[in-house]
């Protein structure tokens, strides 16, 4: 009911703002166009979202939607064939194919077409146009010119990123300094050991973890650091230094604060070990006013100022998600679903930058920023009914996905192998049963047995 609604609200400032852009009407081009737009899923969802809007200005442009549903399905779904589905092939054939003349991407899409050369660089548009691109994130805008090799190959109306949530009536209960913005993570990892030792599931805690297991918070710290288990140029297995070491310890010290909630140690028994450990819905915690911080994404400020919220409205605010003290302009990591771009083979360039650039322009965000249940890349629109720091989320640089194309590298056997080694350590560790020291090298040890297994099987598997 709630999404209908802000749908109807939008719909209704859109017509007025539009209406009222220029004080009256402008002359609509008769000659009827059509596009033809690519998108990652719904069909429907993008006529919703996007063109019932743009239509409104300009009736005479009609759409043609084509969706990567198909492709999207078999990327994902186990096969029984022996041949690898090659989606990033088929991607190509698709669009080559198809000829859309807008396509709406994820990031790792956008990257892929970019390599190919499939992308028309929006710079001269915008420099043209005179479009508004300095009151856009300069985050986002930083992110989309890196994967775009310093161009800019497609603009974003909204993100995704992280902040540090905070329930400032029990930082005031128990006298401790509210968060602020770029602190670390041990420093926000210190100010929840001020907190009470936990007793039980009950308790308030300092802070929550979403998800996971100690493990995961051991790899939330690191990708702050930007470390990895591995070289990936080398092959080599890196997890037995002075940094990693400075990782394990700060999670372990909180971890034996009892200060932190952690959801696969209350998992209930009769659920799913793999479910309750990776799917918990802990932000109900928080919600609740159990937990003094967690971090989390804008949805879950969208759900602490909805109206149909059964709980008691808590006094928050929010921060920055921890950073490096090295590095404290980034943190975090910025994520993009939907990027507009256009077909460098399209016959229809200057009415896809039309569309481009309604859906990523001022007075879309400005109608959008009202109901909407994203962060709008123009931070103008974006404001909070409880006046929360809602710069947070735009303040940090998004953190380099190195790690994450160093996983791309590894042997696929690897990780597998390497998941078990850490799972099975760090549990004896959590135990007291190891100290750090003798967890990072039995890690160490392991791993370069487990990278050198799957070197092997990697290089049999090329020769049979």
């Amino acid at each position: 009911m709630k999404k209908w609604t802000s749908i109807f609200i939008v719909i209704t400032l859109m017509i007025s703002l539009i209406g009222c852009s220029n004080g009256e009407a402008e002359e609509m081009d008769a000659e009827p166009k059509l596009l033809k737009v690519l998108v990652g899923w719904s069909g429907d969802d993008f006529f919703r979202e996007y063109a019932s809007y743009f239509t409104i200005k300009n009736p005479n442009i009609e759409f043609e939607v084509i969706t990567l549903q198909e492709l999207k399905e078999k990327q994902f779904a186990p096969s029984d064939s022996e041949e690898e589905f090659d989606y990033e092939e088929e991607l190509k054939t698709f669009i080559e194919n198809e000829n859309p003349d807008v396509l709406v991407l994820d990031e790792n899409d956008y990257e892929t077409l970019i390599e190919d050369n499939r992308l028309y660089d929006l710079t001269s548009f915008i420099e043209e146009s005179e479009f508004d691109i300095e009151n856009l994130s300069e985050h986002v805008i930083q992110l989309l010119k890196e994967k775009g090799n310093g161009n800019l190959y497609g603009l974003v109306a909204d993100f995704s990123t992280e902040v540090l949530y905070y329930n400032k009536d029990l930082f005031d209960v128990y006298n401790v300094e509210y968060p602020t913005d770029q602190m670390t993570w041990d420093q926000i990892l210190e100010k929840s050991a001020m907190f009470p030792s936990a007793k039980d599931e009950d308790s308030t805690y300092g802070f929550e973890m979403q998800y996971g297991d100690l493990s995961i918070l051991i790899s939330q710290i690191a990708s702050t650091y930007q470390l990895s288990y591995a070289d990936p140029d080398t092959m080599q297995v890196t997890v037995n230094t002075e940094a990693w070491k400075k990782v394990f310890e700060t999670a372990m010290n909180a971890y034996e604060s009892n200060t932190i909630f952690i959801p696969s140690e209350h998992k209930d028994e009769n659920e799913d070990e793999d479910t309750i450990q990776y799917y918990y819905p802990g932000d109900d915690r928080f919600i609740k006013g159990q937990t003094a911080m967690t971090i989390d994404r804008f949805w879950l400020l969208d759900q602490l100022e909805s109206s149909w919220l059964e709980t008691e409205p808590i006094n928050f605010d929010i921060v920055t998600v921890p950073v490096d003290a090295n590095f404290p302009d980034r943190g975090g990591r910025i994520s993009l679903y939907n990027i507009f771009s256009i077909n460098a083979q399209s016959e229809n360039i200057d009415t896809a930058w039309e569309f481009v650039e309604f859906v990523n322009g001022n007075t879309f965000a400005k109608a959008n920023g009202k109901s909407t249940w994203d962060l709008m890349t123009r931070r103008e629109h974006m404001n909070s009914s409880n006046e929360v720091n809602m710069d947070a989320f735009y303040k940090l640089a998004s953190l380099s996905n190195t790690s994450s194309k160093d996983y791309e590298n590894y042997p696929e056997t690897f990780l597998r192998k390497l998941e078990v080694v850490l799972n099975e350590e760090i549990d004896l560790m959590s135990k007291n049963e190891k100290t750090v020291e003798e967890t990072l090298q039995s890690i160490q040890s392991r791993g370069e047995e487990a990278m050198q297994e799957a070197l092997s099987e990697e290089a049999s598997n090329e020769e049979g």
